[in-house]
């Protein structure tokens, strides 16, 4: 908030600059034409003063006031929006979370009931957020936040969650710049794909188990065709 803030008060600043030269040069030059008498001037000059003193005022007022209105406005739209953000957060299946310089600011019901921490644990400011993440992918999510530092974006990335009580979830982390509250942070998506991952597990075995037996299978055909050949007669399986 402090850029908009001195962006604003440079206004102020550069309307009151202008608006007094072009008070003083257009009244001056009115005043002279209209006045001969130096005394009559004098006045007319510090009625002139006043004048302004009240158009300027009034005119400053009018741009404050205005100020106050569009930031209450906006402010009254971004929480509308930040409560939108939680009302949808708070309902996702997937772990929300906000990361703002290495800190946890903000995550759902979801990360609680996912990792075992409570949120109070996540906002302590001493809670490293990387006792979540499997050593072996400590690297590659350090790397992505610098690159998110950087301003670029990063794909999502599969790793593996540890829990509080130390157990390890097969997830998919999606991550994007974002701005919160007049600072960049990191909003992250974390799906459980640990279903998906013993499926396929599963889906491998099952299908390692039916190459081995194809495997056994021809292995013991290429045997009888051997113990034919070596009867002298021709072999029972095609090669």
């Amino acid at each position: 908030m402090k850029k908009p803030a001195a962006s604003f008060a440079a206004r102020i600043a550069l309307f009151y600059l202008v608006l007094g030269m072009l008070w003083v040069i257009v009244t001056d030059y009115l005043l002279e034409n209209i006045f001969s008498d130096i005394r009559r001037l004098t006045i007319w000059q510090t009625y002139k003063g006043f004048a302004f003193l009240i158009i300027s005022s009034i005119a400053i007022y009018l741009m404050i006031n205005r100020e106050r209105s569009i930031r209450e406005l906006a402010e009254a739209e971004l929480a509308r929006s930040e409560e939108l953000f939680r009302n949808l957060a708070e309902q996702s299946p997937n772990v929300i979370f906000i990361n703002q310089n290495g800190k946890v600011v903000y995550t759902n019901k979801k990360a609680e009931e996912l990792t075992g921490y409570s949120r109070r644990e996540f906002y302590d400011p001493s809670f490293d957020f990387r006792r979540l993440i499997a050593p072996e992918y400590l690297n590659t999510i350090n790397d992505n936040l610098k690159k998110h530092m950087r301003g670029d974006e990063v794909p999502p990335v599969e790793y593996a969650l540890t829990t509080k009580a130390g157990a390890r979830i097969d997830s998919v982390i999606c991550t994007r710049l974002i701005d919160h509250k007049g600072n960049p942070a990191i909003l992250g998506v974390v799906t459980d794909i640990s279903a998906r991952k013993q499926a396929e597990d599963q889906l491998k075995a099952i299908n390692d188990a039916a190459i081995g037996r194809e495997l056994k299978m021809m292995e013991r055909e290429k045997e009888i065709n051997g113990l034919l050949k070596e009867l002298g007669r021709a072999p029972k399986y095609k090669s």
